[in-house]
């Protein structure tokens, strides 16, 4: 993760940065991804770059963290301005997504890392044997389990729900990679969204 020296620096270079990190991982894939690109696309030395993170698999991880920061934010933010709905929420999540996937570039990237032919090795490589994905993946549920309304919900432990958060995340990610591969309509793309929600919601069998 990046240094403390890094998040003093302004705003505006740690983007610069992060987008030159971001573009060298879309080019290519991971095992060529080259510090010197990043450092002469931000516009730092090479020892600054050192400075800041330990190697490319460090950027990355801080990438990645710093993306499912915002995802946190945005998605218990909506929780609590939607009084607690976990659905509307979840709604107005795939509306952040489909905007994120026209014009991120860290969707792109991850788009890149899932088509590297490792990619599970990859993926414990960035993040690390404390499993640090896991760790993020947990404040997220943690942050969701408190705002949520959850009287209407069967089951509320905690585990139950957080099947339920991966199997809502499941569903974003997939109408996410039908959006970009086939490029439908954000129309037809959250209608059937909303029909796999409604599913999860009060179930399909009779009662």
């Amino acid at each position: 993760m990046p240094t403390e020296r890094f998040n003093k620096l302004p705003e505006e270079k740690k983007k610069a940065i992060r987008d030159a990190a971001m573009e060298e991982c879309i080019r290519v894939p991971f095992e060529k991804v080259s510090i010197n690109k990043i450092i002469q696309n931000a516009g730092i030395s090479r020892g600054s770059f050192y400075t800041y993170f330990e190697d490319k698999r460090d950027v990355v991880r801080y990438i990645f963290s710093d993306t499912a920061d915002k995802l946190k934010d945005f998605w218990t933010t909506s929780v609590i301005s939607n009084g607690g709905d976990l659905w509307i929420s979840s709604e107005e999540l795939l509306d952040q997504a489909i905007s994120f996937a026209q014009k991120g570039k860290t969707f792109q990237m991850m788009q890149s890392f899932v088509l590297y032919q490792d990619f599970d090795k990859l993926f414990t490589e960035v993040h690390g044997a404390n499993n640090m994905g896991e760790k993020k993946g947990n404040e997220i549920l943690a942050a969701l389990y408190e705002v949520t309304d959850k009287e209407k919900f069967q089951k509320t432990d905690f585990n139950s729900f957080g099947l339920l958060v991966s199997m809502i995340m499941a569903c974003v990610m997939e109408s996410i990679g039908w959006y970009n591969r086939h490029m439908d309509s954000e129309e037809n793309i959250k209608k059937i969204f909303r029909e796999k929600l409604e599913i999860l919601q009060y179930g399909i069998c009779k009662q």
